[in-house]
């Protein structure tokens, strides 16, 4: 007993007394980002985590051709393979972002051995068993919604000019600017054609936009991809940890529509300015209704100034800027149905919302049934017993954390918190409040998952037998 004791005092001893020596970081950004993405943890983490600089890499690509061919081709040459014989804190770690995730797991399960690259891998907000934003976008959901958007913004507009438009409108409206000539001599209306050209010109951009992200390596997130289901078929050989966000931050109106931020993020002196990854999937709605707004400004000035010379034309005036100045329904349009929209799309919604609802059914990808959960209405006195009410709140509670519901529609739902943290032998997971899984990877509570993740590490390296 004597001699365990000394061997257990003899190895803590040379254990806190050696210097914990610097960690290697490798930095994988995400889908169409680029490596200005970690730029701030990058400059941060030598402040507070001993992170070797020299040896550490900030990782960029193109986002062209499949994940597998990106994660080989492109990023693994950048990252000399891990020393074996050096400390666990010293053995480099990757940190894939969104879609960076996906490479990280790739590059583990495609170099092993002599060629690992990695010690463990931290996904951020990585869609680990699939988007269903891609999905939507692939099967047109997203471009449909989207012209839905814009017709309702665009009815004011259409109602002055006498046009009505539908959606159906936007596909076969081919009027432009280049034709006017042509379209007034085949003698189309003024308003007709003033509203083609809005509207051809509003979705041939919003096409091109989603265009890409038909198009590998953003197809290979599909929900269900041949991708997906053959990273999910094999166990990683490393320690694997995710970092998941809610994707639907309240008081963010957006419609597939570029990322706006701090909304109601709180002030973060590290999270001042965007990040480079900003990307515009889409106008935003906002921009939509400004850009309209403008033009229907433009239509009262021009009546106006048109009734001058032809009387015939006054009482229009009071229509035009009526319709110009009445944006109330539009606002409303822009706070809450392109947001549930978007939650629809992205196969989110708020906890708030489904609590209640009496009783709802989910669609699992993973089972590809649906399944029902139980309701949250139930009273303190069905169940007599105060704790064991609590208990079951809780579990409840839980259960409707994982689960996010959409509108009325069970089809549509996905396991967002799942999609992010689907990993096979996933070590841990840790839930940042209040960041989008796209956009905020630098958001405070993303780091400070990270403070906890490093704290592990640094207590492996403490324990005599892994240092």
């Amino acid at each position: 007993m004597k001699h365990v004791a000394f061997f257990l005092t003899v190895a803590l001893s040379v254990s806190f007394g050696q210097q914990m020596p610097e960690r290697k970081l490798y930095w994988i950004h995400g889908l169409n980002e680029s490596s200005s993405f970690w730029n701030r943890y990058y400059s941060l983490f030598p402040q507070t985590h001993k992170v070797d600089l020299q040896r550490s890499r900030n990782v960029d690509y193109t986002s062209t051709g499949s994940i597998t061919n990106i994660a080989t081709v492109q990023v693994a040459p950048q990252l000399p393979p891990l020393d074996p014989n050096e400390p666990i804190t010293a053995q480099p770690i990757g940190i894939g972002h969104s879609m960076g995730g996906l490479i990280a797991r790739t590059i583990e399960q495609s170099h092993r051995g002599r060629d690992a690259r990695f010690c463990a891998i931290i996904t951020v907000g990585t869609p680990n068993t699939g988007a269903l934003i891609i999905n939507n976008i692939v099967n047109g959901a997203a471009l449909h919604a989207l012209k839905t958007g814009m017709v309702t913004i665009l009815r004011p507009l259409g109602a002055l000019l006498g046009v009505a438009l539908t959606p159906l409108d936007f596909s076969v409206i081919k009027a432009t600017p280049e034709n006017l000539p042509w379209a007034f001599a085949e003698n189309a209306t003024f308003g007709g054609v003033l509203a083609g050209v809005i509207a051809n010109h509003l979705t041939e951009s919003l096409r091109s936009s989603l265009d890409i992200y038909t198009l590998a390596p953003a197809s290979d997130m599909i929900v269900s991809s041949g991708y997906l289901d053959s990273l999910r078929s094999r166990e990683h050989q490393v320690p694997c940890v995710a970092i998941w966000g809610n994707e639907d931050p309240r008081g963010v109106f957006r419609l597939a529509c570029s990322f706006i931020r701090r909304d109601i993020i709180p002030y973060d002196y590290l999270d001042s300015t965007y990040d480079g990854c900003v990307e515009n999937i889409a106008n935003t709605v906002t921009d939509v209704a400004m850009y309209t707004k403008g033009v229907l400004r433009a239509i009262a000035s021009i009546t106006f100034i048109a009734a001058l010379f032809d009387p015939n034309l006054i009482p229009l005036i009071p229509v035009a800027l009526s319709v110009a100045n009445d944006f109330e329904k539009l606002e409303w349009y822009c706070r809450v149905d392109a947001e549930n929209t978007w939650r629809r799309l992205i196969g989110a919604t708020w906890i708030d919302t489904i609590r209640r609802r009496v009783s709802q059914y989910y669609y699992n990808p993973y089972t590809r049934q649906q399944q029902r959960i139980p309701s949250l209405v139930i009273n303190e006195e069905d169940v007599g017993d105060p704790e064991l009410y609590q208990q079951y709140r809780q579990s409840l509670e839980s259960l409707y954390e994982e689960i996010h519901i959409l509108n009325e529609s069970p089809s549509d739902a996905l396991i967002v918190k799942e999609s992010q943290i689907g990993v096979p032998g996933l070590l841990r997971a840790y839930e940042a409040k209040g960041a989008n899984h796209l956009e905020q990877g630098n958001h405070r509570s993303v780091r400070e998952a990270f403070e906890l993740i490093f704290e592990l590490q640094n207590d492996e390296f403490r324990t005599p037998r892994r240092r």
